[in-house]
């Protein structure tokens, strides 16, 4: 019985999640595209080209041949969109944007994390691989926090793509990345 107990908690130690993990575990779970994003191509309001957002004060480029996609009503507001950037949706980019609430909803860059700045943004880029059922993804995650005059945008862009797009994929997403610019009013 002693043995059994000792088993027991040992396998429920090593596997159950604490609260005393690092800001890098909690924020590397690999995801692919249909764990990202609930959009999907030709659902809700299509974005393409230059796309400039008052309310969030940011500009950003869609890559020329790519639509974004929000998956949402056309009366919904803003919080972004999805670009799929093979046929299976296989790679996607997945931009999400939002006013932070309260102080506890702030992100936390994980310690690996390379800083940016996106115009007068301050970001962070980290990246995570891992198995996704049987094909091995890769995640870039840009996050962002942009404090304006009566509120603080928190976002992220993310990569998602199997292993065998990255060298496809990652210069249309650094090139995404590259084009969002945040500028106060």
């Amino acid at each position: 019985m002693k043995i059994n107990v000792i088993i027991l908690f040992y396998v429920f130690w090593i596997f159950v999640p604490t609260q005393a993990q690092s800001s890098d575990s909690q924020q590397s779970k690999v995801v692919d595209c249909s764990h990202a994003t609930i959009s999907r191509p030709k659902i809700g309001n299509s974005f393409q080209g230059l796309i400039i957002n008052e309310d969030y004060a940011f500009t950003v480029k869609i890559p020329g041949g790519y639509t974004g996609w929000d998956g949402v009503d056309q009366n919904a507001p803003f919080h972004g969109f999805t670009i799929f950037l093979d046929q299976k949706m296989d790679a996607c980019i997945n931009f999400e944007i939002h006013i932070q609430v309260d102080e506890a909803e702030a992100p936390k860059p994980p310690r690996s994390a390379k800083l940016l700045r996106l115009g007068e943004s301050q970001a962070w880029q980290s990246i995570s691989k891992d198995q996704v059922g049987k094909i091995t993804m890769v995640n870039i995650r840009t996050s962002f926090s942009f404090k304006q005059a009566k509120q603080i945008d928190n976002g992220e862009v993310i990569l998602v793509t199997p292993i065998s797009h990255l060298s496809e994929t990652k210069h249309i997403y650094d090139d995404f990345v590259r084009s969002l610019i945040f500028r106060t009013k």
